[in-house]
């Protein structure tokens, strides 16, 4: 849920820094790439399947 909220936000400011909302003079790069992407949310993924599992193994 945080990569998901997290990628909204900078959409979202991205969209409005594009609209001339925001400071024009601030260009903010987030960096954000299919690969970026792909590679965060697997990772995010991997974690919390180890996570969950260490957690639920150590909660017997």
């Amino acid at each position: 849920m945080e990569e998901v909220s997290s990628d909204i936000v900078k959409s979202f400011y991205s969209g409005l820094n594009a609209l001339g909302i925001t400071d024009p003079t601030k260009k903010y790069d987030f960096g954000m790439s299919a690969e970026d992407i792909l590679s965060r949310y697997t990772t995010a993924f991997a974690g919390g399947t180890i996570g969950g599992a260490v957690f639920h193994l150590h909660n017997k």
